[in-house]
């Protein structure tokens, strides 16, 4: 199983929308892009504060587009929600702007920890990674960066 964070940075706080680096993908290219690897059955949990909000569910629908078998936790305590993250096996994927998915990926047992910076196109972003000399997290953590015109604070209950 294939263990997804969405922080939602915009309905924590509408205020961090322009701020550099809380930027999160949008819905279609977390299923296109982020998770462009898996095959059809594959399992995805997400863990969200969030998981009412449209934004989780669209991300939800992306990811079922592509046949892939998706399931969000439901609302619990952030204790709860870090301590599932902590027994993803296989791969961790989170913004690297969340400290929250940072620690999770750091003491937990994720073979593959994947945090991830959305550059935006008008060239607000700040790629956020660090260079680890520990052997093992330098090998588990893999830092990328998705270039994009439109992220989740983008979306409205419609869509685009």
């Amino acid at each position: 199983m294939y263990f997804k964070h969405f922080r939602n940075f915009i309905r924590e706080s509408g205020r961090l929308r322009h701020r550099a680096g809380y930027e999160e993908l949008a819905p279609e290219q977390v299923a296109n892009e982020l998770f462009a690897h898996l095959n059809p059955g594959d399992k995805v949990a997400i863990a969200s504060r969030f998981s009412d909000d449209f934004r989780t569910q669209m991300i939800v629908d992306a990811l079922e587009k592509r046949q892939l078998r998706v399931r969000v936790t439901e609302p619990r305590s952030g204790v709860a929600d870090f301590c599932f993250l902590l027994y993803a096996q296989k791969e961790l994927v989170g913004t690297a702007k969340s400290s929250f998915f940072i620690w999770a990926g750091l003491l937990g047992n994720a073979t593959r920890v994947r945090p991830y910076t959305a550059m935006i196109s008008n060239g607000n972003s700040t790629f956020n990674s660090y260079n680890y000399t520990h052997s093992d997290l330098k090998y588990r953590f893999h830092f990328e960066r998705y270039y994009t015109n439109t992220t989740a604070a983008d979306l409205n209950k419609q869509g685009l």
